[in-house]
């Protein structure tokens, strides 16, 4: 029933596949389980599809007059980056920044020694200047520079903000 606007805000110098840039504004979600998709452009390096990195989105904030869905993903995702001849699919369904957190305990993941050498995070902040505490081996501290600013690190043990942060397993 009725329209759904949908605004999106790209970091800056991010363009999409469909030349936007900066803020925009969708207006013509009409119907429930309608999808938009924004995908970054390719950066300059490398020459073919198969050398071409697409712009990271992190960053982007989304705001909608109803509810909806956002969903994040990556074509052919290199974890980690020595394994360069591989990649897989990768989507998860994000959070709404209402229901990020302060406090988080981080399993370490286990993988094939022979494949995998290290454990990522990627960490987002709601707010510039949030100092995030890392805990476990290599403790130490970040603090974002910007509004909506993600940094990646080594798997750490536990993870600890003055404001919200989404910490997801790179």
């Amino acid at each position: 029933s009725g329209k759904t606007n949908v605004t999106i805000n790209l970091p800056d110098g991010v363009q999409t596949n469909g030349g936007k840039t900066g803020t925009f504004t969708i207006t013509d979600f009409t119907k429930q389980g309608q999808v938009y998709l924004v995908r970054s452009v390719a950066s300059e390096e490398g020459e073919g599809e198969e050398t071409q990195a697409l712009i990271n989105l992190s960053g982007t904030t989304i705001c909608s007059d109803q509810p909806i869905a956002v969903w994040s993903g990556n074509q052919a995702a290199v974890y980690p980056a020595e394994m360069a001849s591989t990649g897989d699919f990768t989507s998860d369904q994000l959070l709404p920044i209402s229901h990020w957190g302060k406090q988080f305990i981080v399993p370490m993941m286990k993988y094939d020694a022979c494949t995998i050498k290290r454990n990522r995070l990627n960490v987002s902040a709601i707010e510039s200047n949030t100092t995030v505490t890392l805990g476990g081996a290599g403790s130490g501290t970040w603090t974002s520079s910007k509004m909506g600013e993600t940094h990646e690190f080594d798997m750490k043990r536990n993870v600890a903000s003055e404001a919200g942060v989404n910490v997801v397993n790179a």
